[in-house]
């Protein structure tokens, strides 16, 4: 007997934000991990993990759909010049590594 398996956007949109879940988990360990191996050289490792930014990607999110801000603790999207300072801090700050920034 031969199970047919459907696969299409119905079927599996309750899955995403699981395989999101793990994905960025596999990203923190990865990041920590590396920043372990290379910090004896130098090099520091770290992640800027930012939520929801006010881009043009996220355009569509916005409209009409207060659901999500409820979510956010400041109540609003992120302006991509706050996720620039995060990164700026990073580059320039010379002790810190194997850090996860969530914004």
């Amino acid at each position: 007997m031969t199970r047919k398996c459907q696969t299409d956007s119905t079927t599996t949109s309750h899955l995403k934000p699981f395989a999101f879940l793990f994905f960025s988990s596999g990203l923190v360990g990865f990041t920590k991990s590396l920043a372990k191996e290379v910090a004896s050289r130098n090099i520091r490792v770290n992640m800027v993990a930012p939520g929801f930014i006010d881009t043009d990607m996220t355009s569509n999110l916005r409209t009409g759909n207060s659901e999500i801000e409820h979510l956010i603790p400041l109540g609003r999207y992120g302006k991509t010049h706050e996720v620039a300072e995060v990164v700026c801090f990073l580059v320039e700050t010379p002790y810190i590594t194997g850090q996860v920034q969530w914004l």
